[in-house]
């Protein structure tokens, strides 16, 4: 539940108390031994006709999911960097996710990024909501404030540390 899902659902279903057309597509693995909770949740939470469970998709579908989207929520619990969100920043497409310690250095930086405290399902919602009103999101300037974080970068990044470190006889 790391990357939580199950806040998700619950996050979604306060965005279709609001807008009850909203459509929420999620794509990923999901464990099979989860399958039937998130279901019988779905059914429970009555979102079955507003969130499609995609699981596994292409790297061409992926990049058109976010070309079609209008915000990515992103609840994880737990990032080592947190590649999704950038990756929909850099399609041009607004975030919403928790405040992780790993977004410090990278979407914590960005507008378009709206970070809520973990676990505040109300208040992401509500940051889900404003941005599906949103009509004035500048989707080129997201994707170009994002295009600074390639895997160069991070290389030359970590080696940058690796040599400090090793620079300091640590």
């Amino acid at each position: 539940m790391a990357k939580g899902i199950f806040d998700l659902f619950e996050i979604w279903r306060l965005v279709c108390d609001v807008r009850p057309g909203a459509r929420l597509a999620c794509a990923g693995f999901v464990p099979p031994h989860l399958v039937r909770r998130i279901r019988r949740t779905l059914r429970l939470l009555r979102l079955e006709s507003n969130v499609a469970l995609l699981g596994p998709v292409s790297e061409n579908d992926k990049w058109q999911l976010y070309a079609t989207s209008r915000i990515c929520v992103f609840p994880s619990h737990v990032e080592g960097w947190g590649i999704v969100p950038i990756e929909a920043l850099l399609a041009g497409v607004p975030v919403v996710a928790y405040d992780l310690g790993a977004y410090a250095g990278t979407i914590a930086q960005c507008a378009g990024a709206h970070l809520v405290r973990v676990g505040d399902v109300a208040a992401f919602a509500q940051e889900a909501l404003a941005l599906l009103s949103n009509e004035e999101i500048d989707r080129a300037a997201l994707a170009q404030w994002a295009k600074r974080f390639t895997w160069e970068a991070a290389a030359s990044e970590e080696e940058g540390i690796l040599d400090s470190v090793a620079a300091s006889g640590a």
